[in-house]
Formats: structure tokens, C-alpha cells, sequence
């Protein structure tokens, strides 16, 4: 939300017309350079430099909720998959993508990424309680 308010400052104050290239003076590199360079004012640099953060980071912040989904979705830790072993071998928490979803988020999953649903806990089932006991049990 704030990349937008930034990027409609950028657009009407420093470079309204951003195609072909224009689009260029927008990155935080390209910006400083314009600045040392005196072609540029420091408080279109920084909010030059902060749009360019933020975008980046919404960006990091995509990639690593695609892959803990992925994770969670086929069962996996990130240590496991990426170690290519599993320290225990462990049957899946539920039979199909949503069953998971249920089961580590709830029944709402889809509200409770937004809203915390306090009032509806998960529920504990049998295969769940099995998969924790038995491996924890085993390291101890």
C-alpha cells in the first residue's frame, strides 16, 4: 500500500512520462546517481531509494510465502527439503491440499490469513496427535 502512495508521488512529481525509459529514474541506483550528479533534489532521491525497497521487499516477501506454502503443502520443513533427508518419516497431515490447510490453520483458513480467528481453535485429530507424539518422543 505504501509502494503505491510513493510510486504516485513519483509519477506526478518526478518523471510523469515513464515509458520507454523514464521508468529508469524511479530505481534507487539510478537515482543517487541523478543526485550526485545534481540532476536530481536529495527528497526525490529518497523516496526514489524507498520505493525501491519496498518494492523489492514485497517481492522477497512473495517468494517466501510461495515457498513456506509449498512446504507446508507437501509436508516438508525447509531443513528436509533442502537436506534432501527426513529425519523421521512421517505420514502427511490430512489427504489433499485443503485437509492441510484445515489442519494448521483451521477450519477458516482463508479469513484467518487476514483476521486471527481466535474463537475457532484448531482441532487436534488423530493423525496429527500421532505424527507430534511419535516424533517427538523419539528424540528424547
Amino acid at each position: 500500500l505504501g509502494a503505491f502512495f510513493i510510486l504516485s508521488y513519483l509519477l506526478k512529481f518526478v518523471e510523469p512520462h515513464v515509458y520507454p525509459f523514464g521508468w529508469l529514474k524511479l530505481l534507487a541506483p539510478v537515482a543517487v546517481i541523478r543526485w550526485l550528479l545534481a540532476y536530481e533534489t536529495f527528497t526525490n532521491t529518497a523516496m526514489c531509494t524507498i520505493f525501491s525497497i519496498s518494492v523489492v521487499t514485497a517481492i522477497v516477501a512473495f517468494i517466501f510465502f510461495g515457498s513456506q506454502m509449498f512446504y507446508t503443502l507437501n509436508g516438508y520443513t525447509m531443513y528436509d527439503y533442502h537436506t534432501l533427508c527426513r529425519q523421521f518419516e512421517l505420514h502427511g497431515d490430512g489427504e489433499t491440499y485443503s485437509e492441510r490447510l484445515h489442519m494448521i490453520f483451521g477450519h477458516y483458513w482463508l479469513v484467518n490469513f487476514v483476521f486471527p480467528l481466535l474463537c475457532c481453535p484448531n482441532q487436534l485429530t488423530a493423525d496429527v496427535a500421532r505424527n507430534l507424539f511419535s516424533a517427538y518422543s523419539k528424540d528424547m
